[in-house]
């Protein structure tokens, strides 16, 4: 799915909903998105077929969250925290699933963190700051 073009990236979203419609069998990893798509009702409208082409030049949501970078985002963080790359960071998800008692809840927490780090990262035309990243995470703990 990772890439480097908006609308293929955007086309694995659509595709997971549709299959989500019909009931139809989905991969390990689309189960994984649906997962996302479902526990996110509030971005369900930009995966109606009538509103794709609409969302296609989406850029923020009336609260400047863009959906698709949304749901990406708890995709990562689910990565990193199976993964547990950088290193710590299962440690102290752990701590924030403990102290909010919910995933999503938890994984917001690192939402915003990431882009932050994401963002400084692309700045700067470098890789991201493991340990700064580490570091922010750890003060939101």
């Amino acid at each position: 799915m990772y890439g480097t073009n908006r609308d293929s990236l955007r086309q694995h979203y659509y595709d997971v909903w549709d299959k989500l419609q019909t009931k139809a069998v989905l991969t390990p990893f689309e189960q994984q998105l649906a997962d996302v798509i479902l526990e996110h009702p509030e971005f369900h409208r930009y995966l109606q077929p009538l509103t794709r082409q609409m969302a296609t030049s989406l850029q923020l949501t009336q609260d400047d969250t863009n959906p698709f970078m949304h749901m990406g985002l708890h995709l990562a963080i689910r990565d990193q925290v199976q993964l547990d790359k950088p290193q710590g960071i299962r440690a102290l998800f752990q701590q924030l699933l403990q102290r909010y008692q919910d995933r999503v809840a938890a994984e917001h927490i690192l939402l915003p963190i990431m882009a932050e780090v994401l963002h400084e990262a692309l700045q700067r035309g470098h890789m991201p700051d493991e340990q700064r990243y580490l570091e922010k995470i750890r003060n939101s703990v």
